[in-house]
């Protein structure tokens, strides 16, 4: 699969934000633009290799418990433990991990909360459709804000499909501002202004922790002016 096009400033990562911490799993906060995990494009600018160098650790001892899209800013869980990984994605099959993000599109959905449910289907070049006899995929929406031909939306993904949030928004004909992919490109914007704002998953207690992930410069400044 090819990756998606990374900026040459984000190659040099600041030190990894870690939101949450417990003895085996962490909640980082990644920055907008940034690849989460090694391929064969980028190996030193991702963000679980600058996690290994700070950590001193191998690797092949970081477990990602659910990835971000290059683009994407915001919180994201990675287990340091086989048993916590193991423990962890199966919350996450199950529907125990729920998630939330921002995002700022064009336009005004209307009505201003409801799903999104189109099947998604992968084409070549890391590229997602949809399609009948894809997979499910839903995905709940609400505007938080409007104006000025654009909205700020909370988004959570009912299911995990790949590009889910970018490829619903663009078909429901709200794309994510600066999503050069499914959108209408850069637009004078660094990366598509998607955030994962918001987690909640069981700790090994079987208690509820919920992180957030501040929202971001960009992010922010897209809404100077842009109030209902």
């Amino acid at each position: 699969m090819r990756a998606e096009p990374v900026q040459p400033a984000s190659l040099t990562l600041a030190p990894v934000t870690v939101l949450w911490e417990s003895s085996g799993l962490l909640a980082l906060d990644k920055p907008g633009g940034v690849p989460f995990a090694p391929t064969r494009e980028a190996v030193e600018g991702t963000l679980l290799y600058a996690l290994a160098r700070e950590r001193n650790l191998q690797m092949r001892s970081l477990h990602p418990i659910h990835r971000l899209d290059t683009p994407t800013s915001g919180a994201v869980l990675v287990a340091t433990d086989k048993a916590e990984a193991a423990r962890l994605s199966a919350a996450l099959r199950r529907g125990r991990v729920q998630k939330q993000y921002l995002a700022w599109v064009h336009g005004a959905p209307e009505p201003e909360r409801g799903e999104w449910t189109w099947p998604l289907a992968e084409s070549p070049g890391n590229v997602m459709r949809v399609d009948p006899s894809g997979k499910e995929a839903r995905t709940r929406y609400a505007v938080l804000r409007a104006a000025g031909g654009r909205s700020l939306l909370l988004l959570e993904p009912m299911t995990g499909r790949t590009h889910q949030l970018r490829v619903h928004c663009a078909t429901a004909g709200y794309p994510i501002v600066g999503d050069r992919k499914y959108g209408k490109g850069a637009e004078g914007q660094a990366r598509a202004l998607l955030h994962a704002w918001k987690i909640s998953f069981p700790a090994c207690d079987g208690t509820i922790v919920e992180v957030t992930a501040p929202p971001p410069q960009d992010m922010e400044e897209q809404g100077k002016g842009r109030g209902r």
